[in-house]
C-alpha cells in the first residue's frame, strides 16, 4: 500500500500543474463533480494562461444546497494559484438555472456558439 500511495501522491502532482478535480460528497456518496484546466491561448486572446471549467455537475437532489457554490471555491483558489487571467465555461443552451448560478457568481454570457450535426 505504501508504494501504491506514493505513486498515488507523484501522480495526483503531476495532474494538478494542469487541471483541478473537485468532487462533492454527503453521507459517503458522491453527489457532484467539477474539473478545472489550464489553458494557454495565443497572447493576443488573453495575455496569459486562461482557465477552463470543463465538467461541473451535482445531482438533481442536491441543487441549491451550496454545494456548487462550495465546489467552484477550490477551483477558483487554484486558478489563481496559477495567475490565470480569465475563467470560461460553457452551459448548455435552455439551462436556465445553469445560467443563473454562473452568472451569480460572476460570469457573464460573452459568446454565442453554435454548432451543427
Amino acid at each position: 500500500a505504501e508504494g501504491g500511495e506514493r505513486w498515488l501522491k507523484r501522480i495526483g502532482a503531476g495532474l494538478e500543474r494542469f487541471g483541478r478535480l473537485v468532487l462533492a460528497e454527503v453521507d459517503g456518496v458522491i453527489v457532484g463533480f467539477a474539473h478545472g484546466a489550464l489553458w494557454l491561448p495565443d497572447t493576443h486572446l488573453a495575455g496569459g494562461p486562461m482557465g477552463t471549467i470543463t465538467l461541473f455537475y451535482v445531482l438533481p437532489a442536491h441543487r441549491r444546497s451550496g454545494i456548487a457554490r462550495a465546489m467552484l471555491l477550490p477551483l477558483n483558489d487554484w486558478f489563481a494559484s496559477r495567475h490565470v487571467s480569465r475563467v470560461e465555461l460553457s452551459v448548455v443552451a435552455g439551462n436556465g438555472a445553469a445560467l443563473e448560478f454562473w452568472r451569480s457568481q460572476g460570469f457573464e454570457v460573452r459568446i454565442h456558439q453554435l454548432m451543427r450535426s
